[in-house]
């Protein structure tokens, strides 16, 4: 999710890995998006709380 994504990148990460789960996203581009997004605007509490909740219905009904 992208608030995961975030948090990763407040404790430290460069980078993550993505799965193969993005791909059972309803639209994969748009999960992708605010992903990316997140990472990018990590320390920016507003923005990722818009972020996931924007992603909340692209997500894989298993990720929810």
């Amino acid at each position: 999710t992208p608030a995961d994504v975030a948090f990763l990148f407040r404790i430290g990460c460069d980078g993550i890995i993505l799965s193969s789960e993005l791909f059972r996203s309803p639209n994969p581009l748009g999960l992708l998006e605010a992903l990316v997004n997140a990472a990018r605007y990590y320390n920016e509490r507003d923005k990722i709380i818009a972020f996931s909740k924007s992603a909340s219905k692209l997500l894989p009904a298993e990720a929810k």
